[in-house]
Formats: C-alpha cells, structure tokens, sequence
C-alpha cells in the first residue's frame, strides 16, 4: 500500500520482533517478495476466495 497508494518507495523491509522476554526487539531483514504475494492473490482469485478489484491500480484508496 505504501507504494502502490500513497507513492512511497519501499527500499527495505524489516520484521520487528517484540516480546515482553526479549531485552531488546529484534530486527530481521526480510527479501521482497513481489512474485510471492502475486501467486498468492491469483491463487485466491482461481479458488474464488478473492476477487479482482473493480477500481483501477492507480484510484485513490479511501477509508469508508
């Protein structure tokens, strides 16, 4: 979303662990994963889980 709606450019991702346990949250650098997320959303789409959006890639994005 952050690129595709609000036009940011996302260079790096990062998943921040967070535990009560933990001295210290812990950052672990995550590849992109572009093809991924494409599979999983056509898969979606072939199971009838999903649908296409009816708006296109390039509409604002509102919250109702």
């Amino acid at each position: 979303m952050l690129e595709s709606e609000y036009g940011y450019t996302v260079s790096n991702m990062v998943l921040a662990v967070c535990h009560p346990e933990l001295q210290a949250p812990r950052l672990i650098e995550l590849p992109r994963l572009d093809r991924e997320m494409a599979s999983i959303v056509q898969y979606e789409l072939e199971c009838g889980r999903a649908r296409a959006a009816s708006l296109p890639i390039d509409a604002p994005f509102v919250v109702p």
